[in-house]
């Protein structure tokens, strides 16, 4: 489906955000007053979004219906607990919502994914707090049955199935940004939209990986993770 490193630089020229998978479904930064940035990320640079409606644009319905299985990660850091933090989102406040993964406010203790439709599953991080200026990792998996909630690798809860719809045709896929004044106000990096149910051990794998890259290693030929 997609996958942004968002290391490119600093531009609003269309498709500057490239896709790294074959479908190039590159993005575009939405930036009025020129403050979003480009920083230091978590896996070489990112963005840097001040909180005051900027976010990168895919393009309307770019994913289409990913069907039962998908898998949304990506890491985030933010600025501020005090306000609701979209890091990626189908939905336009009013208009129509197919997915949406978010910190909730108003303590910035819940990280909770919505399908638009009143289905959702909330991450408890009593035991990991998203504290300001940290990174953390979070990965939303979902099968015909059951969908499940991870941070910094680790299986926090699983729920009923909650899908990406494909209702909103005319609503674009967003970083940054998503309901109403839900903006992020903080650093996204490595977000990654699959169709495929990703197991347990390919979450922490991932996790591990970008977390320290220098001790643990991908081993192509054998598609296997490498410790």
């Amino acid at each position: 489906q997609g996958v942004y490193h968002l290391g490119e630089g600093d531009s609003t020229a269309a498709g500057f955000y490239q896709d790294s998978t074959s479908n190039n479904r590159d993005g575009t930064l939405v930036d009025a007053n020129g403050d979003t940035a480009q920083v230091a990320g978590k896996a070489g640079n990112t963005l840097d979004f001040t909180g005051d409606d900027d976010y990168v644009s895919l393009g309307n319905n770019v994913f289409g219906d990913p069907g039962d299985s998908v898998t949304v990660s990506a890491w985030f850091q933010v600025d501020s607990v005090a306000a609701s933090h979209t890091i990626v989102a189908e939905y336009h406040f009013g208009v129509c919502g197919d997915f949406t993964l978010y910190v909730n406010d108003p303590n910035g203790d819940q990280l909770q994914m919505s399908d638009g439709g009143g289905g959702n599953i909330n991450f408890d991080v009593g035991y990991v707090p998203l504290l300001v200026g940290q990174w953390h990792y979070a990965t939303f998996v979902s099968d015909a049955t059951t969908a499940y909630a991870y941070m910094n690798g680790g299986l926090i809860r699983s729920a009923a199935d909650i899908d990406w719809r494909n209702l909103c045709t005319t609503v674009a896929v967003t970083i940054g940004k998503g309901f109403s004044s839900s903006v992020m106000n903080g650093k996204i990096d490595e977000v990654r939209v699959s169709n495929t149910n990703r197991s347990a051990d390919w979450v922490e794998a991932e996790h591990l990986f970008t977390k320290d890259s220098n001790r643990y290693t991908y081993g192509a030929e054998e598609g296997q993770w490498v410790f």
